[in-house]
């Protein structure tokens, strides 16, 4: 799952967790870069940035597909979008390490 890993990810769901076992945890898996002032905001904050993408790119591929090949299988087009969605979302990951 990239950065935006499961350790991450069940901070940004559980979110009781105390304050030095969440930063522990976040670094972990992180750079220990914070976007907000607390641990479970930002890891919630990541999430939703990785799931904007996903979804932006879900329906970019299935109205692309569409339009580029109408005689394509919905539920084919569907399936194919969104793991390449998947995919992308982690390439944006990817590219953030690079830039590190």
């Amino acid at each position: 799952m990239g950065g935006a890993g499961f350790i991450v990810l069940s901070l940004a769901i559980l979110g009781q967790s105390n304050g030095k076992i969440a930063y522990m945890l976040y670094g972990a898996e992180s750079t220990g870069e914070r976007l907000h002032p607390t641990i479970i905001q930002t890891t919630r904050s990541i999430w939703k940035v990785y799931i904007g993408i996903t979804l932006f790119s879900f329906i970019y591929l299935v109205i692309g597909t569409y339009i580029i090949l109408p005689e394509y299988s919905i539920t084919e087009n569907i399936f194919d979008s969104i793991n390449h969605a998947m995919w992308v979302s982690q390439l944006v990951d990817l590219v953030h390490l690079k830039a590190v």
